[in-house]
């Protein structure tokens, strides 16, 4: 049946993760220790604006999922000059993350790359692009100094230069930090059960099919007789050879199970 309990675990607990809501799935709010003023209003009504024009809902629930699946998932904070509030979180695929972490302090992100793969007609209509490879990758590698792009392996002046933050620009998040640096998934304890219920759902279904399809066998049997002349399945048509006499009516019949858990067959006589 290849039932696929990873993906229905790692989906149900990204589905759960945030609860019910109905505009955003978090929400900002000044700390009851401090002070209410304008400019934490302010602060809080900017991050606000950021998840909406970020799209959250979609965002964070994919980001939990690759926490889930793959260990850990991250999310690029960019500028979008083209709307307000002119700050974007985008989420990172894991297969284009590559990250370096300070060794003394894992929260820490000393420089971070990002491949990005797009089809040729997608990389001329973004970046002009004139080569002639049907898959073009633009890396993007960010240092807390400098961050460049390239595209096909040649340098995007327009999108690199100076990093004006002093920081990598990128919010990492493991699911489990434990044995493995980047992050435990939770499909890796899921896939030994996954397994066995394979095997076992297998079973069943190998017991089903030999009790349907069981063996026969025959006394008695004429020489020139073939097994390969009486098939089992859906359209199978047995020719049972003639009756003696001249120009014997011609009979066809359907081959049935009596509802017996013998399972005996049965020629009612039907006629044309």
């Amino acid at each position: 049946m290849g039932l696929n309990v990873v993906k229905l675990l790692c989906q149900a607990q990204a589905d759960t993760i945030f609860g019910e809501w109905e505009e955003l799935p978090v929400h900002f709010g000044v700390r009851q220790d401090d002070e209410v003023t304008s400019s934490t209003l302010d602060a809080v009504n900017l991050a606000h604006s950021i998840l909406e024009s970020s799209d959250a809902g979609t965002l964070l629930w994919e980001h939990e999922l690759d926490r889930n699946t793959y260990g850990g998932g991250a999310i690029l904070i960019k500028p979008s000059l083209n709307r307000p509030p002119y700050i974007q979180w985008t989420r990172i695929s894991r297969d284009g993350f590559y990250p370096v972490w300070n060794p003394e302090d894992l929260n820490d992100l000393l420089e971070a790359y990002i491949q990005i793969n797009m089809t040729n007609e997608q990389a001329k209509e973004r970046y002009g692009y004139k080569g002639t490879k049907e898959i073009v990758t633009r890396t993007e590698h960010w240092t807390k100094f400098r961050y460049t792009n390239h595209l096909d392996g040649l340098l995007i002046s327009d999108m690199s230069g100076v990093n004006p933050w002093g920081v990598v620009p990128v919010v990492y998040t493991p699911r489990l930090r434990s044995t493995n640096w980047y992050g435990e998934s939770l499909a890796e304890d899921i896939i030994p059960i996954q397994d066995e219920l394979n095997m076992r759902v297998a079973d069943i279904g190998d017991a089903i099919n030999y009790n349907a399809h069981p063996t026969r066998w025959g006394l008695n049997l004429p020489r020139d007789f073939n097994a390969a002349n009486y098939p089992l399945g859906p359209n199978s048509f047995w020719n049972l050879g003639r009756s003696l006499g001249s120009s014997p009516e011609p009979k066809v019949g359907m081959l049935k199970y009596l509802p017996q858990c013998s399972r005996r067959l049965q020629f009612p006589e039907l006629r044309l």
